[in-house]
């Protein structure tokens, strides 16, 4: 569309929200077109793919202003380079109390280089101005147009891509540059604008899109589509199985078509003869979902060490997977996984990696049963047009080949009881899926019926730098043959910090009392979600408490990126009088005994004898939690 505006000499400006939505319809637009003459194209701003860098015929607005004015750029490179010369014999006479006179001049000279630049920064404005000016094409997001280069310009037609992103009144300033012909294209039924504000006019103004604003997505779930609104149902990413999965939870009213190119596309090479969609239940495991830092948002390790098992897998997972997630802390850990730069894959929550593809996407669910969470609302409220329906929309819908998905299904699905647009979608993808159980994933070495203690025992007793142990439980029998190896490498210089959730009227178990008045750093805490170690490079993950007698299936993987960003995720900060992680717990100034940190709303510390009627007691602490 926008390559037949410019060969019918229309001017058009192309906007979205972001960098790299704009970024991406330019390329599409300068592929359809092919020849164009040089300054007919022009994108204004900083890019966010470097290929429109290297282009043979430029379009960036500053790469334009600078073939048609080498003598500014010299003379900007020539002053910028006398006022760093400037700069440092004037800090280098300062700091030597040089001669006073000397310096008043090169503060003089430097003022005099500081106004010339002023004055070549607003002659190389008024040229990128001329340069868009000039331009058939324009491509800038949302907030350029508002700024110096764009301000007062306008349009035969406006293009709004990625709308849905956009807030409508963004959209409407935006279509402001325009003679009164908009388009405005996106998808009503994946990710709103983003917004941090609970405030009912931030809410209004900020987190609508166009199509929320003008009530488009009310009129089609009632089956009263508007004239103006054209549906784009033929889709060129994805294998037909997935897109018909995908229809039948989230467009309904509009299957979509897979088109012919999707078909002849080659695969991969070296990917399996797995499906489309790859599921990978993980009910069975009851992993634990725990909070970053005690009081975040959700991680669930034990789905991130079966990942990094999947990612051996190169014939299941491609080359370059993209591995992606609802929740911020476990996209981090997924971080750990992949290398930096993208050739091997990328790690990003949904938010982040909406407008992107890869040929395989592994989607983490995150939540389950374990860790006394609830089901949090992406999976519980399911509905066309809520949150979770349009996180799981996107999430499933970036594969070109392959989607895998990792989930608790009886905790996410099964035990929803609802039959919304996220049950339909799993439905469909369950029948059309290939399963895969965690332990065809997941190596003997790594999965354990229940925790090794004596792997365990080894682990503690090589340790050289850190060890941390999180367990809610500590019973006396798991902790016979682990209390030496604790002692041993505290007192060799190793960091050693045990959390444990103290039960009933004493802050300390039964099991730990060894470790008093030792190196060892005891942290009472409550609630303790989570239930790992990290002993040096080593992870070890359970699904019940670490050390009892319910600890259930655990993993145990040597992965030094891993072990890192565990250690991140769990690190607690010095809040409401409870130490941070590193450091001892305090004591009460009365009684000598720990002090429990509570990790509520508010993190704060308290003794369970002395502040027992603040604290509100056992259960009613719990309860608060």
């Amino acid at each position: 569309m926008l390559a037949e505006m410019y060969a019918g000499r229309r001017r058009v400006l192309l906007t979205g929200p972001t960098n790299t939505a704009v970024d991406v319809a330019l390329e599409a637009v300068l592929r359809q077109i092919g020849e164009y003459e040089l300054g007919s194209i022009v994108r204004v701003g900083q890019p966010a793919l470097a290929t429109l860098r290297q282009l043979q015929t430029p379009v960036l607005a500053n790469e334009l202003v600078d073939l048609r004015s080498a003598p500014l750029q010299k003379s900007q490179d020539d002053a910028s380079e006398d006022l760093d010369s400037l700069r440092a014999r004037h800090k280098e006479l300062s700091r030597a109390d040089g001669d006073a006179p000397e310096i008043r001049s090169i503060e003089v000279r430097i003022a005099e280089h500081q106004a010339f630049q002023r004055e070549l920064d607003r002659i190389r404005a008024d040229a990128r101005r001329a340069v868009a000016i000039n331009a058939r094409l324009v491509a800038a997001t949302a907030h350029q147009t508002l700024l110096s280069t764009l301000k007062g310009q306008t349009f035969d037609v406006v293009v709004i891509d990625e709308a849905s992103m956009l807030p409508a009144s963004l959209a409407a300033l935006a279509a402001g540059a325009g003679r009164g012909h908009t388009i405005v294209a996106g998808d009503f039924r994946q990710l709103p604008p983003v917004v941090v504000s609970d405030e009912p006019n931030a809410r209004r103004w900020l987190g609508r899109s166009a199509f929320e604003a003008a009530g488009i997505d009310r009129r089609v779930l009632r089956g009263d589509p508007p004239t103006n609104l054209v549906a784009l149902k033929l889709q060129h990413r994805m294998p037909p199985r997935l897109a018909d999965a995908i229809s039948a939870g989230f467009y309904r009213e509009n299957p979509l078509e897979s088109a012919p190119s999707v078909f002849e596309r080659r695969g991969e090479a070296g990917v399996s003869s797995w499906g489309p969609i790859v599921r990978i239940d993980t009910s069975s495991l009851r992993p634990r979902v725990a909070k970053r830092g005690g009081t975040g948002s959700r991680y669930n390790l034990m789905h991130a060490i079966l990942i990094a098992a999947v990612l051996n897998n190169r014939e299941l997972v491609g080359s370059a997977p993209a591995l992606i997630s609802p929740f911020a802390p476990q996209a981090r850990l997924l971080e750990a996984l992949v290398p930096e730069g993208g050739a091997e894959g990328e790690a990003s929550t949904v938010h982040r990696f909406q407008g992107g593809e890869r040929d395989v996407v592994v989607v983490d669910a995150v939540d389950s049963a374990a860790g006394a969470l609830k089901l949090h609302p992406w999976f519980a409220e399911g509905n066309d047009g809520t949150t979770g329906a349009r996180l799981v929309n996107v999430a499933a819908s970036r594969a070109r080949e392959r989607l895998i998905l990792v989930a608790d299904f009886d905790r996410v699905h099964r035990s929803r009881g609802k039959d919304d647009a996220l049950a339909r979608s799993y439905r469909a993808a369950q029948r059309e899926a290939d399963a895969l159980h965690p332990g065809e994933v997941v190596s003997p070495e790594v999965l354990f019926r229940q925790p090794d203690l004596a792997s365990l025992r080894s682990d503690l007793e090589s340790a050289q730098h850190r060890i941390e142990i999180w367990s809610q439980r500590v019973d006396k029998e798991a902790m016979v043959d682990l209390i030496r190896p604790l002692l041993g490498a505290a007192s060799r210089g190793v960091q050693v910090t045990f959390w444990f959730e103290p039960d009933g009227q004493t802050d300390v178990p039964v099991a730990l009392t060894p470790l008093q008045r030792s190196e060892v750093m005891l942290r009472p805490c409550r609630p303790i979600r989570e239930s790992s170690a990290v002993v040096d490079d080593t992870v070890w993950a359970a699904s019940g408490p670490l050390l009892s007698a319910a600890a259930g299936h655990s993993m145990r993987p040597e992965n030094s990126p891993l072990a890192e960003a565990v250690r991140r995720i769990t690190r607690r900060r010095e809040l409401g009088g409870s130490a941070a992680t590193g450091d001892a717990a305090g004591t009460c100034g009365r009684c000598g005994r720990l002090l429990v940190r509570l990790e509520a709303r508010h993190v704060m510390a308290g003794c369970l004898s002395c502040d027992r009627p603040r604290l509100g007691g056992r259960e009613k602490s719990k309860g608060r939690v």
